[in-house]
């Protein structure tokens, strides 16, 4: 959190804690025990000071006052315990500009794979960062028969940008990395190391198969789904030769 944000929250709920002779006005309010929910973990910074001041309001207003920590999702998830609060003045929010300016804007609704969804009771909502690329015709056999000399790669992992400016990533080979000769698989190789951007490998596209789903997960987990078909490229950038496993 940053200075200007602390000090807003602090301000905010400052205002909050030095009116509840306004709010005691109202006829029979607060009539329970008031909630102040914080995007923040426990023993943070806005933790802390949500606390001092829960503590003034509690004992001017004659009721408890309960700091809810919900962090997590920039801030999405107080904001939505607070939606769903009855609208009765009893929910407050420690407020910052991430969960009440950008994320409104940016952020529809939290992500729940189907598991999550099911165990909390919400239909299930992607998480963005999947990838569906159309394919061809040829299949595995009939690319491996046409190469004379070449790699097969079951899999690439451990991925990361190099350069945003051309797309460039670098990566390795793994869980299975072939020699092509003659149109058949001879032998297995040692993995390698690849710096390569997806413009320039597309541009040396020489044939496709049909899509399939895949795993996207460096952990062995099931990942995103990514639904990729098998392609053949000429003149891929293998930069070394690596010994992971």
């Amino acid at each position: 959190m940053t200075r200007r944000q602390f000090l807003g929250s602090v301000g905010a709920l400052g205002a909050s804690a030095a009116a509840p002779r306004a709010f005691a006005q109202a006829a029979g309010f607060p009539s329970k025990p008031i909630k102040i929910l914080v995007p923040f973990n426990a023993g943070s910074g806005a933790d802390s000071y949500s606390r001092f001041f829960g503590e003034l309001m509690s004992r001017s207003l004659g009721q408890p006052v309960v700091v809810e920590n919900r962090p997590g999702a920039s801030g999405l998830i107080a904001m939505q315990a607070l939606r769903a609060a009855p609208p009765d003045g009893h929910t407050l929010i420690v407020g910052t500009t991430s969960p009440m300016c950008v994320m409104p804007v940016l952020v529809k609704n939290l992500a729940y794979d189907r598991f999550w969804a099911e165990k909390s009771g919400k239909a299930p909502v992607n998480a963005g960062g999947t990838l569906a690329m159309t394919g061809g015709t040829s299949s595995m056999e009939e690319m491996i028969a046409s190469t004379e000399r070449g790699i097969l790669v079951t899999r690439f992992w451990y991925i990361r940008g190099v350069d945003p400016r051309t797309i460039l990533f670098t990566g390795l080979t793994r869980d299975g990395t072939f020699l092509i000769e003659n149109g058949k698989v001879t032998r297995p190789v040692k993995n390698l190391r690849y710096n390569e951007s997806p413009i320039f490998m597309l541009n040396n596209l020489m044939a496709m198969g049909r899509p399939e789903r895949v795993s996207a997960s460096e952990s062995g987990g099931p990942g995103q789904a990514i639904i990729v078909p098998p392609l053949k490229c000429r003149d891929f950038n293998f930069t070394s030769t690596s010994d992971a496993i």
